[in-house]
């Protein structure tokens, strides 16, 4: 069972290959946080989701502006 640091590498490896470049980067800021231990599991949820679908729907946004010609 991996822990630490080698969970963490783990982790930020398999992110990447799934393409979520966004959610790697906030997992690793997350992870050097002084409270990081201390958050519960919903909030940490929610902090690494949600850049990652904000990202998802700016671009989705930005994508049909363009094909309207907005």
């Amino acid at each position: 069972m991996l822990t630490g640091t080698a969970l963490m590498n783990e982790l930020v490896d398999e992110l990447n290959e799934l393409k979520l470049s966004t959610m790697t980067v906030t997992l690793d800021d997350l992870y050097h946080k002084p409270g990081f231990l201390e958050m519960d599991n919903l909030t940490l949820v929610a902090e690494l989701i949600g850049p990652q679908f904000q990202e998802k729907v700016s671009t989705t946004l930005k994508n049909r502006l363009t094909v309207a010609y907005l």
